[in-house]
């Protein structure tokens, strides 16, 4: 959902259950994690964003038979806006990063991105945290122009010696739009005795 704000754009990512309401969580088991937030990650190229991170072009490299531009950036600790957190124990840690996107010169699409942590965070034992997200056309029939979302992303963490990896594969994807009406009464003429 984009839910704009005074600064950014202010994207929120949730999952819903086959009747669209919010779907609850169940509690992980011990050696497990959660992972989330991947239609965020591009943020990082709106013009909101940019001046909030170092960016370079580092060279071309053909990918799965396409042309791409190959850009590094990083976020600037000074003033970067958070994107990302790690969460455990009801504790809530920002998280910068670094990354390279793989972009199409002649669509300025973003096939690829790995991001990794540009400083680990103080006093949460997080060794590494490494996103690599694909990117797919996505068409809709009630929207003209293709989508370029997530279609696969793979989350590797070393927190507290031990190394977690989750796999997420995205298909299916469904556009959901609302409408809404207000109906309004027609106010009362003032009585005489106002």
């Amino acid at each position: 959902l984009s839910q704009p704000e005074r600064w950014e754009l202010g994207l929120k990512e949730f999952r819903t259950g086959t009747e669209g309401l919010g779907a609850k969580s169940a509690p992980l088991k011990p050696g497990f994690m959660r992972t989330a937030g991947f239609a965020c990650t591009s943020l990082h190229f709106l013009p909101a964003y940019r001046s909030k991170a170092g960016f370079r072009l580092l060279g071309r490299q053909v990918l799965e038979g396409r042309r791409t531009w190959v850009i590094g950036f990083a976020q600037r600790p000074e003033n970067a806006l958070v994107i990302g957190r790690f969460d455990v124990g009801g504790r809530s840690t920002p998280v910068l990063v670094q990354g390279v996107a793989w972009v199409d010169p002649e669509t300025c699409q973003i096939l690829r991105m790995r991001t990794d942590l540009l400083i680990s965070p103080p006093k949460t034992r997080l060794g590494q945290q490494t996103t690599e997200i694909r990117f797919g056309e996505v068409r809709f029939q009630e929207v003209p122009v293709s989508m370029w979302l997530p279609a696969e992303v793979t989350v590797t963490v070393q927190w507290k010696g031990r190394l977690l990896r989750n796999r997420h594969v995205y298909s299916d994807y469904r556009l959901f739009n609302v409408e809404a009406e207000e109906k309004r009464k027609a106010a009362l003429p003032p009585s005489p005795a106002e």
